[in-house]
């Protein structure tokens, strides 16, 4: 597979990560932008302990219990269907770029950062998200990590709308709790 960034990226790929809690029930599928964040972690396996990530959805699903937060995203469109389940069993990490960058998403330049969605979307057409999509259809999907230069390609390629249920949310890399929508980005 062509590395189309080699400075800014380690030429491997990730297509998605998975974890399981026995006791949970139904499928969360998260959509970020990519698991390069630095060369520490540039080797995750297909299945990982995603408990930090875990932890935060549950953090940002158990928000949704407030009528108030159910309210506020379903107006602006972040929140569609159901409600996150609170304790899902399968916990599915892909994201739209599957390479591994050298660097944190969110401190690559822009015109890198599209650069390397435009070529992801060129090699692999969404097709690993199609197959997600195909194999778990009842799946609840998050799309995050949108202060972290992935809200437009979010918006673009809208991939979570594959699924019946979905959010949006600010980013699981980070325990951090939106209060509001100002200038294009969550405020914490």
């Amino acid at each position: 597979m062509p590395n189309p960034q080699p400075s800014n990226t380690t030429g491997e790929v990730q297509f998605f990560a998975w974890d399981e809690n026995k006791a949970g029930d139904g499928i969360v599928v998260c959509i970020g932008s990519n698991f390069g964040q630095k060369q520490t972690m540039a080797h995750i396996p297909t299945k990982a302990n995603l408990r930090p990530w875990f932890n935060n959805y549950q953090h940002a699903a158990e928000q949704f219990i407030s009528p108030q937060w159910q309210k506020q995203w379903r107006e602006h469109g972040w929140l569609v269907g159901t409600n996150p389940p609170l304790k899902p069993r399968f916990f599915i990490m892909t994201n739209l770029v599957p390479w591994i960058t050298n660097t944190a998403w969110g401190d690559l330049p822009h015109n890198t950062a599209e650069s390397l969605m435009k070529q992801a979307e060129i090699q692999f057409n969404g097709g690993f998200l199609d197959d997600l999509q195909n194999e778990f259809p009842d799946a609840f999907a998050v799309g995050h990590g949108i202060n972290e230069n992935i809200l437009p390609f979010l918006f673009q390629y809208r991939p979570f709308e594959r699924w019946r249920n979905w959010m949006l949310y600010a980013n699981l890399s980070h325990k951090k709790t939106p209060t509001r929508w100002t200038d294009g980005r969550f405020v914490f």
